[in-house]
């Protein structure tokens, strides 16, 4: 839409055709934003992770994501947006991993896990009270943006697998 409303290009050469459509598309021939807009729309809701934004973008060929709550849009998702989420210094990704995973979501002490980031591969090792912590620890941590992934050498004291699933007594791993 926005280069049809430019006019005709004056710089036309002899290699033009190489760069317009042949046929144009029912988008470039639209007159109304409705014409123009995909539809149905594809919308993402306000709590899937980027990841799934990146995907559905990828997937669905768009530059865009409207963000829906409750049927009512709260937003819009650029492909930009995504970009900025991901590229990110692998100090910055070390530094959340510490503060707002470890300390403040698991509560659990920065200084009890290791943690090495090398463009996005994130390493992860040290001693946690149970095994249920160190499975969470790895979950969360794979979720932080600008992780591509995560390998953990956790272990624990307390293997209780078992009181989650009710099955038997806790085991110790040494």
């Amino acid at each position: 839409m926005l280069f049809k409303e430019l006019g005709p290009d004056e710089r036309r050469g002899p290699l033009t055709w190489l760069f317009e459509p042949k046929q144009p598309s029912a988008k470039v021939l639209a007159r109304t934003a409705g014409e123009a807009m995909t539809s149905p729309p594809i919308t993402i809701g306000r709590k899937q992770t980027i990841a799934q934004a990146a995907r559905l973008m990828i997937e669905r060929a768009v530059n865009r994501l409207p963000v829906v709550s409750n049927g009512e849009l709260v937003g819009i998702v650029s492909r930009g947006d995504l970009v900025r989420a991901f590229v990110r210094s692998d100090e910055e990704i070390a530094r959340e991993i510490a503060d707002d995973v470890l300390r403040h979501t698991l509560w659990i002490s920065p200084e009890r896990v290791e943690v090495e980031v090398d463009a996005g591969i994130v390493a992860l090792a040290g001693q946690l009270d149970t095994r249920t912590q160190a499975e969470l620890v790895e979950a969360f941590v794979g979720r932080v943006p600008g992780v591509v992934s995560v390998t953990s050498e956790l272990s624990w004291e307390l293997d209780d697998i078992a009181r989650r699933v009710g099955n038997g007594r806790p085991t110790k791993r040494i």
